[in-house]
Parts: C-alpha cells; structure tokens; sequence
C-alpha cells in the first residue's frame, strides 16, 4: 500500500451548502427544498454535469452515526502536500467524508445519495448500453486496530458491493474499493451508499477519511453496421463511408452524447482489395486504373467505452467496373431542346445532365431512375443502369375555326372546328371547355360568333402540349332559312 502525506483541510463546508446540489462533491441536508445539481465523474476522467431529483427535495447526506455531517471539501495549496488518487497520480484537491472511533463500541460513518438520470442518460440506458460503477477510498489515519470501508451501488433489484478491511496499525493507510458495472435502466434513480467502520479494543481508537467516492459510467454497444448502400463503382470513384450503432443512432446532440459518440465512432478497414483502394478521413477513394477488381471493407468501433475491444461489421464489398457506360436522354419530342450530359462514362462518374428547350418548347421535369428533378441542371452520378427521361411541353396556338353553314333551328349554338399550329403528326388533341355561339338564334349572313367556357386541351396526347393562348380568332357565320315544305 501506498504512504500518504496527510492533507491539510483548509476549509469545512458543512451544513452552510444549503442551496448547491451535490454528488459527491457538496453537502445538501436533507430538508433543503432547492434542486441538486451535481458533478459526476465519468468515462476516462470526463466530468459531466447532471442533476438530481427527489421531487424538488435533494437526497444527498453524509452523516455520522449520531446524524452530524461529516462532509469537508479538502484542498491542499502547498506543492509539498499532495495525495495520491487511485491512480497513483498525486492530487491536491480531492473530496473527503471523515469519521473518528473511540472506546470499545464499533463507531462508523456512512453516506448515501440517490442519483436521478438525465433524459440524455435515459436514451442510452433503453438502448442497453449504460452501466455504471461505484468506487471510493479510505486513509486509515490513526488506525490503532483495524477498519473496512463498504461500497454498495444499488439501482432497482439490481445492487453491487465492494468490501476492503485493513488490520494494519499505524498511520495513512491507505485503501480501495471498486464494485462491478451494473447494467442501468431507464426507471429507476441509482444510489450510491458507502459505510466506513473502525473497530477499537479497550481505549484504542479509529481516525479515517472516505476519499473521492464517485459514480463512473461506461458503454458497451453490441455491433455496429455499414450503412453506404453502393455496391458497383467505377475507377477514380470516391464515396462517403456512414456506419451506425447504438450510439451513433441516437438523436441527441448534448454534450453527453457526443462525447460517447466521440469514443464509439466508427473506423473503417480494407479487408480485401487494399491495392485498389484507400480510406481517408471516412472516404473511400478507388484507385483511377481501368480495372476490374472487387474490395472488401469492415466498420470497427469500440465496443466498451473504458476497457476497449471492437466489434466489427458484416463486411461491404464493391465490386469496381472498368467498362464504359452510355448514357442516352429519353425525350417526349422527335428534337424539343439541345440535351447536354449524354455520352460514354464510367460507372460512379459525376456528370451534369442539363437542357435548353428550343423555342414553343418548355421544360416540365427529369425521370432518372424513377425519381423525379424538377431543375433543369441535375448533378448525376452515372449507374450500370440509367433510365433518364427529359419531359418538356409544346406550346400550340389557335390558328383559325372552322365553321359549318347552320340551317335555322331556332338556338344560337354553333357547329366548329379548332385548327391547331404546332401539333405533331399523329397526336391526338382537340379543344374542349368552350361553346361556339351566334350572336343570336335568327336568319342572317356574317353573324358574329363568340365562345363561351374556358379553353383545354383534350385528346390522347392532350399532357404533351400548352395552350399558348386563349385569343381565339374572329369567325362569322350564316344561319339558313329552314326548307319547310307543305303537304295537302
């Protein structure tokens, strides 16, 4: 066991902390109604603040057996006395609980605190990645027989101890205690509970201090995927590698979350074809030569966030083609507009797929591999496969009306045809909504005609074309006198 110099208390903060929480760091009685916030320490020395719950009462205390504090905040200023934490470091500010034994009767100090998950800590633990760890240390100061120092961490049914007992005699003795990981849960608040007990013979008697107690947190996540959905590349192809897990799937972007993403992001190896490709800063660039050749990559992410390990994905494969691919536009005109983008590339090159609709003609959408681009420029990455559909419409316009002779038949409605410019050959379309109508139902020649309705497009290949305007042209027309023939 290490020696230790003892520390000089400058300060004894209890019963005055009425107001600041704490976990193992202030005193809050326990009739305090204010909120407790807390420091706790986590993963790798990482310091996380949190805050705890009971209502709106703390449920910190740290007493002797007669219900007096023992909490002191204790600090060392001079350089020459310093303590050395569990890990051997030397420390000049560190947090202490003292307790002192006297007579025959076994005398102990004890602490409790009732520690409440933040809603980011709640996410992790239904994940089933939480576990947490109680630990804490005691110095032995005057340890005239013998003392032990008890850690218990207890969430729900679930509850780990630590014993450490010390039959030394003599000063500073130090020792440590640790409980194993507990799985957390998202229901139940964790309580850490320590108890330190001298035992004395006659009128020996116990000085101790409890030294740093602390909850430290971890994650351990099960497996990680490769989410990068490609498979078929072409040489000189370069790709964003996305990987998940537990962590990483998770929503949240506090503080907390990302320093757990930090520690369990995703890295990723070549298993196979390591010639023909390179992994930079999560890219995958695949080497530029006209090859045919297949690559093999695995995600790794640390699997438990203190002790380390991996876990390591299903393997991705791509599978690189040397060959060229032709890319052809489909059109819904014989020549509507001047296409760019068409030509020979290989598979995974990014082209501009673009157009310049010719006059009458306007631009309506891309179909590329059945989804829909309503810009005319769209940046493409060429596929083994490319079903690419420029859609546009034609403008066509009213060029005269064709008006059949009317013999009288006492209504005013009448009989024509709408003659189109710009209908291809062999399109079906024809106008519909509108009704011709003389000025009035009599006899006459030169007779004003006029329309009523509004004016669409009707026919087969009616969605292929735009009316470019509703200005129909002036017709005039006869109505005949109706042949009436008399019979005796």
């Amino acid at each position: 066991m290490k020696k230790i110099i003892k520390p000089i208390l400058l300060s004894v903060l209890i019963m005055l902390l009425t107001s600041i929480g704490f976990f193992m760091s202030f005193f809050v009685p326990a009739s305090d109604q204010n909120v407790a916030s807390a420091d706790i320490t986590a993963v790798s020395g990482e310091v996380i603040n949190l805050t705890s719950r009971f209502g709106t009462t703390p449920t910190h205390y740290f007493t002797d057996e007669s219900g007096a504090s023992t909490l002191s905040n204790a600090s060392v200023s001079d350089d020459e006395i310093k303590y050395y934490n569990e890990k051997g470091e030397y420390v000049s500010n560190f947090y202490v609980v003292e307790g002192k034994s006297k007579g025959t009767s076994k005398k102990y100090s004890y602490g409790c605190s009732n520690f409440y998950l933040t809603e980011e800590m709640k996410e992790f633990a239904r994940k089933g990645i939480l576990y947490v760890q109680a630990s804490a240390g005691v110095i032995s100061e005057e340890n005239k027989d013998s003392s032990n120092i008890e850690v218990r961490v207890i969430q729900g049914d679930k509850s780990e101890t630590a014993q450490s007992n010390s039959n030394e005699n003599g000063t500073n003795v130090e020792q440590w205690v640790k409980t194993n990981y507990i799985k957390v849960d998202s229901e139940n608040f964790i309580t850490f509970y320590f108890t330190s007990l001298g035992q004395g013979s006659g009128l020996s008697k116990c000085k101790f201090k409890i030294v740093e107690p602390k909850l430290v947190f971890k994650t351990i996540i099960s497996g990680v995927q490769i989410t990068e959905k490609t498979e078929k590349v072409g040489p000189g192809q370069v790709l964003k590698l996305e990987a998940t897990n537990e962590v990483l799937e998770l929503k949240t972007n506090t503080n907390y979350a990302k320093y757990y993403r930090s520690i369990h992001k995703a890295k990723y190896e070549i298993t196979e074809g390591a010639e023909y490709a390179e992994i930079i800063d999560g890219y995958i660039y695949f080497t530029d030569e006209n090859v045919d050749a297949t690559v093999k990559i695995v995600a790794k992410s640390q699997k438990d966030s203190i002790e380390g390990g991996y876990v390591v994905s299903e393997p991705k494969t791509y599978t690189i083609i040397s060959k060229q691919i032709e890319v052809k536009i489909q059109k819904n005109f014989e020549n509507p507009a001047d296409f760019f983008g068409t030509g020979t590339y290989h598979i995974g090159q990014k082209i501009t797929l673009n157009v310049k609709p010719r006059d009458r003609f306007k631009f309506i959408q891309w179909e590329i591999n059945g989804e829909v681009y309503t810009s005319k420029r769209v940046l493409y990455t060429v596929q083994e496969t490319n079903d690419i559909k420029c859609y546009l419409k034609k403008k066509i316009f009213v060029s005269s009306v064709e008006l059949d002779e009317k013999v009288y038949d006492g209504s005013a409605i009448a009989d024509c045809r709408f003659i189109f410019d710009g209908i291809e050959s062999g399109h079906d379309v024809y106008m519909g909504g509108l009704t011709a109508k003389y000025v009035d139902a009599q006899v006459g020649v030169d007779k004003h005609v006029s329309y009523e309705g509004y004016p669409e497009l009707l026919g087969a290949d009616a969605g292929l074309y735009i009316l470019g305007s509703t200005n129909i042209p002036d017709v005039v027309g006869t109505i005949r006198k109706k042949e009436v023939k008399i019979t005796t």
